[in-house]
């Protein structure tokens, strides 16, 4: 078993170390330091050699210190929560083995729970690290693009983030990348070319030989750039830790070795300033959800999107199209359907519910509706139950048998291919109207019965001037029916 001062080390350098040699992720490497990191700076304010003799309350006082930030500001629920649980592993693997951690550990498990419950719905909920706005990735594409480097650290970070712009990379990957042979055809389109590396600790899933699609030729173009610059420079292998090999470097810099982080981002400050959103902060993952949900949008296919994506599975993939710019991206997608004039009925408000709650993530039915995977045909055939109207589809299992209040439901839509069938549907309804009030003596539309049919009777004939139909071109298909 590895000994105590292997684990904690006398610094940070050799927390990473023993992390490494336990194979370790790299994401994993960072949260669980900076977690202890923490923890022992809290133990070293209390004056404390080891943590034997930790009480519950002591515990709190932990908790109390890993939620602040230094100016007594709270962090959020999920970054709380992700620091604790490391240290709680921490204190899983000790205690009882070493003469450092206390034979009992009086964990406030209550608040941990909630904690964690609070991290969660946070997770849920929240948009994570995707663009708010819509309009501002493609915005600042345009920008970058467009921009004349001052530096070659400036060249390397417009072309990193074109890169990142058109294809959906992880940012530690990219700035990882080989030079040689960084870029081949994908295995399932030879046509289409990918971002491939053999080194698999440079993927943060470990994906050995991972492909993530480059989508836009301003990414083609910037790889292509970078490989003849490493090229006519002539560089020299490196070693790469994560990688565990040495190679010439995609981002090769004459120093530090390769690009980093920090340049990065503020490379993307200067352009989000220069271009007057000096207040939105970039981060690469965003234009990681922006693409994958675009995929998953114009394909309608979930699975090539989780490829795309590099993902192990669809739960990490829906995390990504829950966020609020990939929710009313689908959502956007689904309405564009009626403004094209392809669908028509109340359903679309049921689309407008969705636009309102920030908490709701499409169901499976609008998702559907949205995706171009099924044609309006395949999609009314799958989903729901003929209307009683005799045109139109009652989007839910188990229509009802309320004709009266079918074009007023929610739940009801209609194809543009149903014309025809609407048009009957209409002639059908005014002729019940003629023969009411013909058979009346006292004919009102206050009449219950009179107020449905005339209210079923303007919203079919909204539905078909929504296809593109004019008063006259109804008139005339409904008296051709009547005669």
């Amino acid at each position: 078993m590895q000994t105590l001062e292997e684990i904690i080390g006398l610094n940070e350098r050799s927390d990473v170390r023993c992390l490494k040699r336990s194979n370790s992720l790299d994401y994993y490497i960072r949260k669980a330091g900076s977690a202890l990191h923490k923890f022992f700076k809290w133990l070293d304010q209390h004056v404390e050699s080891d943590a034997s003799s930790l009480e519950y309350e002591d515990f709190l006082d932990l908790f109390d210190y890993i939620s602040k930030n230094n100016d007594g500001e709270e962090f959020s629920a999920k970054y709380t929560g992700n620091n604790l649980l490391h240290i709680k592993l921490f204190f899983d693997w000790g205690k009882g083995s070493h003469t450092f951690f206390p034979t009992y550990v009086d964990w406030p498990s209550d608040l941990y729970s909630g904690i964690h419950r609070e991290a969660q719905e946070e997770t849920y909920s929240g948009d994570g690290l995707a663009f708010d706005d819509p309009n501002f990735p493609m915005l600042m594409k345009e920008a970058i693009e467009n921009y004349h480097p001052e530096d070659d650290v400036e060249v390397l970070c417009r072309a990193f983030w074109l890169i990142i712009a058109s294809s959906p990379v992880r940012k530690t990957y990219l700035l990882n990348l080989q030079a040689e042979e960084c870029m081949l055809p994908l295995p399932n389109a030879p046509s289409a070319v990918g971002l491939y590396s053999p080194y698999s600790g440079i993927e943060k899933a470990k994906h050995r030989n991972g492909q993530f699609p480059i989508i836009d030729f301003a990414g083609l173009r910037a790889v292509e750039f970078l490989q003849k610059r490493s090229s006519d420079k002539a560089f020299r292998p490196i070693r790469n830790e994560r990688a565990d090999a040495s190679y010439v470097h995609l981002f090769k810099l004459e120093y530090p070795c390769i690009l980093n982080e920090r340049q990065i981002y503020r490379f993307f400050d200067k352009i989000a300033e220069f271009i007057g959103h000096g207040d939105k902060k970039g981060k690469a993952h965003g234009y990681r959800h922006y693409l994958i949900t675009h995929i998953a949008i114009e394909t309608g296919n979930s699975e090539l999107a989780r490829l795309a994506a590099g993902h192990e599975n669809q739960t990490m993939l829906n995390r990504y199209l829950r966020s609020n710019l990939s929710r009313q991206a689908l959502l956007f997608a689904t309405i564009k359907k009626y403004q094209d004039g392809e669908i028509a009925g109340r359903f679309i408000w049921r689309i407008f519910e969705a636009l309102a709650s920030e908490q709701t993530e499409p169901d499976e039915l609008i998702k559907a509706l949205g995706s171009e995977e099924l044609s309006l045909d395949e999609f009314f055939a799958k989903f729901g139950l003929p209307a009683p109207t005799g045109v139109g589809r009652c989007l839910i299992q188990g229509a009802c048998l309320f004709e009266a209040k079918c074009f007023s439901c929610h739940h009801f839509a209609i194809r543009k291919s149903e014309a025809a069938q609407a048009f009957h549907t209409l002639a059908r309804l005014t002729k019940d109207m003629w023969n009411m009030m013909r058979g009346s003596r006292d004919f009102t539309t206050k009449n219950a019965k009179a107020a449905g049919l005339a209210t079923q009777l303007a919203l079919l004939g909204d539905m078909i001037r929504h296809f593109g139909y004019s008063d006259e071109q109804i008139q005339i298909e409904v008296i051709s029916r009547l005669v």
